[in-house]
């Protein structure tokens, strides 16, 4: 199960780029695939140091960056990220550098 639970979140976060919708969570993936969300999350923590909605955030940033590089405005950047505001962006981006 484990192995396919995390094939599952690469085909949701890497291929599919669920994470561009700001209102994808931890509970879209672990309930569709897990009973509840507490087993999903036991598995990413062990596999990545981190929980659910972290690693969507993670997505999110090195998306953000990558369009930062294309020469998007930083002021709407998180529109385009699956953020749900500038805000929670910059959030995001403080946890994942510091």
């Amino acid at each position: 199960m484990r192995k396919d639970f995390l094939e599952f979140i690469y085909l949701l976060l890497e291929e599919k780029k669920l994470f561009l919708n700001p209102e994808f969570n931890r509970y879209d993936i672990c309930s569709f695939f897990c009973n509840g969300v507490f087993p999903g999350e036991k598995i990413v923590f062990e596999e990545y140091g981190c929980s659910v909605d972290t690693l969507i955030s993670l997505f999110r940033v090195q998306h953000a960056r990558k369009l930062l590089q294309e020469g998007f405005c930083y002021e709407n950047v998180w529109k385009y990220s699956g953020f749900k505001s500038k805000r929670v962006m910059i959030k995001a981006i403080y946890r994942v550098v510091v």
